[in-house]
């Protein structure tokens, strides 16, 4: 075609190959290029050669300054070169040009780069490699007529109407991009993507090198300058080789090092001047490596290249770069982490579904510069994140798993090693119903599942916890919230259970379960199967407790048919089931079953007077089922603290006594007066005096125990509030003479006038 390399002189070493080799062999030796960096495949990446907005106008002028400021006296050098761009309409290959008078070399290669989309810098190259036009002080009208070699072909002469700088370099442009259009003659010839046999030289007894080429910009340049450069001419890289030596892509790449730097930058990497966003470039656009995937992952790809930011836009924007890739080659999709290519399956593959991966929406990478990346271990169904969350993926999605044991116990068949991968190759995957193993349970921290045989089973976590499940069932594997979803078919256990098969209804403790049949409140047990509570141990004892204990608070209840009754404060158990007649075995259960069974009133303390908030009546409370009626004459000196109002129907469930409270009591055989709210402990002669006026009653321990004890003994003595001292004898009272002095009568006891005046006076 052109000159495509030293311009018909490969063979005899013609006159303008040396002047370029005495302008440029004398690189120093410290920037060097060494000839085995060659890649005959790769001879610059498609991002630096198809940049056609690399350099601007006055950017041009300013390198064309620079590298030759000694243009010869008299001499036209590319430098002072002037020429009128006539106006190009838009071609299938090149934007359309404006027509511009008087313009300079660098606005020619600009115009044409931008048009044609071919590198201001390969242009450059071209011009220097030809005809050392960019470096000549006094270049030959034939340079500038022939400057881009378009038109002259290696075995023949110039012919072509396509003469003058601005001719020859839209014609040569327009070449070199023509190539890369699928509509060509030549696409194929060299192609990219395939191996080509590349002669060395024009004599065909040179032989040729099989050479994988592995871009476009490489394509172009072979179809342009269709010989590779034998080791002869890489050996001397700035000098010659032998008579099979030809130097046009030798001296191309060389020249564009030395000028430019490498020319493997870029290939799949870049960035627009001014910025630090990286970008992989594929067919099907930019893709931005500010998500999951960075820069530093795809190394392997090359160096990152500067490119113009026109460059980097006529790429369509994908966003970010996802973790999946698509390789044209071997139509598969690969995912991509820790540097490395971990093979997925075709896009119809169950995990290729199951991951949530598009095809289509993913970038579509060329086979050769995806194995240009380590190949990892492949993904398999069984998937691990590195914070420890394991995984199932089959064609409907992600399924969290208690183990690896999980998937087949749920009725998959699969056979795989698990492989760790980042939580990010995950994040595209549906979420669908988790999976466990049998005996094992997973759990989000607030719900549980677990599996006991064929059957799945659901808790509310706290109701886990305060039953202790885990100490009979498995302690269960932390999982993400979002990922516990949680079968419909699960059974949900609550605080009481009915079994499927047998009916049996259980209540849930704290150390297994109660068989409680038909005593379990109405309505509230879930229907689960059998095999689900098969590894919780059942109690020996059969039927509802007495006494229940939440484990979260403590707190005692009493059980009756109201509900679950709060002890009062001070009670004991022992005391209250003695006086009901029951067991007093506490069994502790979670707060679940206290509210499944729910809230009865609140016990009364012992020992207390209260008054009915409908009738004002006085009762002393007794025990756990009894109450005494107080009269008001009495009511003061029994009660201990103020007197509580409270309502009917929880006094209801005390038993009225069959007769009225007194202020003598008995208790485990002894004897007491209460006076004031204080219990005085008495002989049983001295109680004996305040007979009839005053019948001794007995009364529950607990009752006795809820009135504080008098430091000293009572007896027959009382103690006005004006201290005047009283004997009682036989139900009368006698006011004693201050100087009147008893023994043996006990300590006066403290009483209210009320009581005095309800003996006789004796």
């Amino acid at each position: 075609m052109s000159a495509r390399g030293v311009q018909r002189g490969v063979l005899a070493l013609g006159a303008a190959f040396l002047a370029a080799l005495g302008t440029l062999v004398a690189a120093p030796a410290a920037e060097a290029l060494d000839g085995d960096d060659f890649k005959a495949g790769m001879i610059i990446t498609d991002s630096l050669f198809f940049d056609g907005t690399a350099l601007g106008s006055g950017a041009i002028d300013s390198f064309i300054a620079a590298k030759n400021p000694g243009c010869a006296a008299g001499a036209t050098c590319l430098e002072n070169y002037r020429e009128r761009i006539t106006a190009k309409a838009k071609t299938d290959r090149c934007d359309a040009i404006a027509a511009k008078s008087n313009a300079t070399a660098g606005q020619i290669i600009a115009a044409v780069g931008k048009a044609c989309d071919i590198s201001p810098k390969a242009i450059l190259t071209i011009l220097q490699k030809e005809q050392s036009l960019v470096t000549s002080t006094a270049p030959s009208s034939r340079a500038f007529a022939y400057a881009m070699g378009a038109g002259c072909p290696d075995d023949g002469g110039c012919n072509t109407p396509y003469q003058g700088l601005y001719a020859q370099v839209y014609y040569g442009a327009s070449l070199l991009k023509g190539y890369t259009l699928p509509t060509s003659s030549l696409y194929s010839r060299y192609g990219a993507g395939r191996t080509s046999a590349i002669q060395y030289n024009v004599p065909t007894s040179c032989g040729t090198k099989d050479v994988f080429v592995e871009n476009q910009a490489t394509h172009a340049l072979y179809v342009y300058t269709p010989y590779t450069p034998n080791q002869a001419a890489l050996d001397n890289l700035y000098g010659t080789g032998n008579s099979c030596s030809a130097y046009g892509n030798r001296n191309f790449w060389r020249m564009y090092n030395d000028w430019f730097g490498s020319t493997t930058a870029g290939q799949s990497l870049v960035k627009a001047a001014g910025s630090s966003t990286v970008y992989l470039l594929t067919t099907d656009g930019r893709w931005a490596l500010t998500g999951p995937v960075k820069a530093k992952e795809l190394a392997a790809l090359g160096t990152v290249a500067t490119v113009s930011k026109g460059y980097l836009t006529s790429y369509a924007n994908r966003g970010k770069m996802p973790r999946y890739v698509y390789d044209t080659g071997l139509e598969e999709v690969w995912a991509l982490y820790g540097r490395e290519r971990h093979k997925v399956g075709g896009c119809g593959s169950n995990l290729v579904n199951g991951l949530g991966v598009d095809c289509a929406d993913i970038p579509q990478m060329d086979h050769g510069e995806m194995l240009r990346l380590t190949a990892g271990t492949r993904l398999t169904p069984l998937l691990t994140t590195g914070a420890g969350a394991e995984y199932y993926v089959n064609r409907a999605g992600r399924h969290a798993i208690s183990s690896a044991a999980a998937p087949a116990d749920s009725g998959e068949s699969v056979s795989a090693e698990a492989v760790t991968v980042p939580a990010s190759i995950l994040s595209g995957a549906p979420r669908r119903a988790v999976m466990v193993a049998d005996g094992e349970a997973l759990t989000d921290g607030s719900e549980m599942v677990y599996r006991s045989g064929e059957r799945l089973g659901r808790v509310g976590g706290t109701l886990w916890n305060q039953a202790g499940l885990s100490a009979f069932l498995s302690t269960p594997v932390k999982v993400a919230s979002a990922d516990l979803k949680i079968p419909a078919i699960a059974d949900a256990l609550s605080g009481f259970v009915r079994t499927e098969d047998s009916g049996d209804t259980y209540m849930l403790t704290a150390s297994g379960l109660v068989d409680v049949g038909d005593e379990a409140p109405e309505g509230v047990a879930a229907a689960v199967a059998d095999e689900l509570l098969a590894p919780l141990p059942v109690a020996s004892v059969t039927g509802m407790p007495a006494f229940l204990s939440d484990v979260a608070t403590s707190t005692t209840y009493l059980i009756d048919g109201t509900g679950a009754r709060k002890f009062p404060k001070g009670a004991k158990v022992h005391e209250i089931a003695n006086s009901l007649g029951v067991d007093r075995t506490v069994v502790a259960v979670p707060s679940e079953v206290i509210d499944d069974i729910g809230l009865g009133p609140e016990m009364l303390r012992p020992g207390r007077v209260v008054k009915d908030a409908d009738t004002g009546q006085r009762w002393l409370i007794d025990g756990a089922a009894t109450r005494w009626r107080v009269y008001a004459s009495q009511a003061t000196e029994l009660a201990v603290g103020s007197i509580a109002t409270v309502d009917a129907a929880r006094l209801a469930l005390y038993t009225p006594a069959s007769s009225s409270a007194t202020i003598a009591v008995r208790c485990l055989g002894d004897q007491f007066v209460i006076a004031g709210g204080t219990r005085y402990l008495i002989s049983a002669t001295h109680v004996a005096e305040y007979e009839p006026v005053v019948s001794l009653r007995d009364v529950e321990w607990s009752t006795c125990r809820a009135i504080p004890l008098a430091e000293t003994k009572g007896g027959r003595l009382l103690l006005s509030p004006s201290n005047a001292r009283f004997l009682v004898t036989e139900g009368t009272v006698r006011r004693l003479k201050a100087s009147e002095k008893v023994s043996g009568m006990g300590r006066p006891i403290p009483v209210l006038w009320t009581t005095l005046d309800g003996f006789p006076r004796g």
